[in-house]
């Protein structure tokens, strides 16, 4: 999930004489990004390598896309990819394979 938070406008938290804790109000905007193998994707080229191009898909998430594009695109080019794999790495990075539409 991509989270952006905001803040409420309050500089000063609230102290509870029991517990060792701050507490802030505090408003987050969530957006649940759920790729599903099979469905399109336009991503920016953030790379051009041998046999793959490595875009951005709504400016966040990482894709391989293998490069079988009649003309290689270049970076900052937009190109369209159908997903083929999808995983989350140990590290917690998620991981996304296409080829081109």
């Amino acid at each position: 999930a991509v989270v952006s938070t905001q803040s409420t406008g309050h500089r000063t938290a609230r102290i509870v004489s029991i517990a060792p804790e701050l507490h802030f109000d505090v408003s987050c905007l969530v957006t649940v990004f759920r790729p599903r193998i099979g469905a399109v994707f336009s991503g920016r080229v953030v790379k051009v390598g041998p046999g793959y191009v490595n875009c951005l898909v709504y400016g966040y998430f990482s894709a391989v896309v293998y490069n079988r594009f009649p003309e290689p695109p270049s970076v900052g080019s937009e190109v369209r990819f159908r997903l083929h794999f999808v995983q989350v790495s140990v590290d917690n990075n998620l991981i996304l394979k296409g080829s081109p539409v």
